[in-house]
C-alpha cells in the first residue's frame, strides 16, 4: 500500500469518526472549498457553504454512521485520488429509527501537500417505488 493510499484511507477513518460525533467542523476540514456533494433525493450541493448547511441539518436527526472502504485507488500523478465504500447510517425519523445502507465515493484531490475530497456522492440501496 502507497503512503497516499494510507493516508486516504486514514483520513476517510477520521471523517467517519467525526460524524459519528456529529463534529461539524471535524467534517469540514476534509471538505474543499469547492467540493460538489451528491446525496440522495436532492440536487448537489455546491460548495463549503451548502456543504456545512446540509450536513448540520442532516446532524439533527443522524444517530449513528459507518463506513468501510473497499477500495482507495490513487493516479500515478499522486495528487488525485478515489475512494469507493458502503455506508451504513441509522436516522431518526420522529418515534422511528431507519437504517440506510449504500454506496460511497469520494474523490480526493491534494493540494499544498493536503488531501481534500472534491467530490462525494452516497447512494441508499432503498428499492425505487
Amino acid at each position: 500500500m502507497s503512503p497516499d493510499e494510507q493516508t486516504i484511507r486514514d483520513l476517510d477513518t477520521q471523517w467517519y469518526a467525526a460524524e459519528q460525533r456529529k463534529d461539524l467542523d471535524g467534517f469540514m476540514r476534509f471538505v474543499a472549498a469547492d467540493a460538489i456533494y451528491l446525496t440522495p433525493n436532492r440536487p448537489p450541493i455546491n460548495g463549503r457553504d451548502g456543504i456545512r448547511r446540509a450536513v448540520a441539518e442532516a446532524y439533527h436527526t443522524l444517530v449513528s454512521i459507518e463506513g468501510r472502504l473497499s477500495l482507495v485507488d490513487v493516479a500515478a500523478s499522486g495528487d488525485l485520488a478515489y475512494a469507493v465504500g458502503r455506508e451504513r447510517t441509522t436516522w431518526r425519523r420522529g418515534d422511528d429509527i431507519a437504517t440506510t445502507e449504500g454506496s460511497c465515493v469520494v474523490i480526493w484531490k491534494k493540494t499544498a501537500g493536503e488531501w481534500r475530497a472534491v467530490a462525494m456522492s452516497i447512494t441508499n440501496d432503498a428499492p425505487l417505488h
